[in-house]
């Protein structure tokens, strides 16, 4: 449909098979939003009891992560992986929207991919639609310059 069509939106649950998994490499995926942070079920009994036990490790002085930290690393994990669904190989490219305010906070930041990091700024929706158009021309502009590249070269 993509393809045929000219577009599609698939929505998905992080965490689920669609945000880690399968490759939407290409022309599959060229926005992933990201809308709030997907933290696990602060009320399940595993992840409770490994926290606990890492808490208890770190108190003892080894060393590892606290068991806020495994909670965090776990969420971050999720969204690090979901964003990489649609940046395969270095070639590809997409737009990459973290819709919640809780992102600007250093110990969430620093958790974001370092690639995505040096490239991220924080914005209103205002900056962030005229940025995208210009993200999007420009994109289209790279693709178009390629193809006449490759067609030139075939030419020859």
């Amino acid at each position: 449909a993509v393809r045929r069509d000219g577009g599609a939106v698939l929505l998905a649950v992080n965490g689920a098979k669609l945000s880690e998994g399968i490759d939407f490499k290409d022309d599959l995926c060229r926005l992933v939003v990201v809308v709030g942070l997907p933290y696990p079920n602060a009320s399940d009994l595993g992840l409770l009891e490994k926290m606990r036990f890492l808490d208890r490790c770190r108190a003892e002085g080894a060393p590892g992560l606290s068991g806020k930290e495994f909670y965090t690393a776990r969420c971050m994990k999720g969204v690090n992986q979901c964003i990489g669904r649609s940046i395969r190989h270095a070639g590809d490219w997409a737009a990459i929207l973290l819709l919640d305010h809780r992102y600007a906070n250093a110990a969430i930041n620093n958790s974001v991919s370092l690639w995505l990091r040096e490239e991220a700024s924080a914005a209103n929706f205002s900056e962030t639609e005229g940025a995208m158009r210009a993200f999007y021309k420009g994109r289209a502009a790279a693709v178009a310059a390629a193809a006449a590249s490759v067609a030139a070269a075939v030419a020859a």
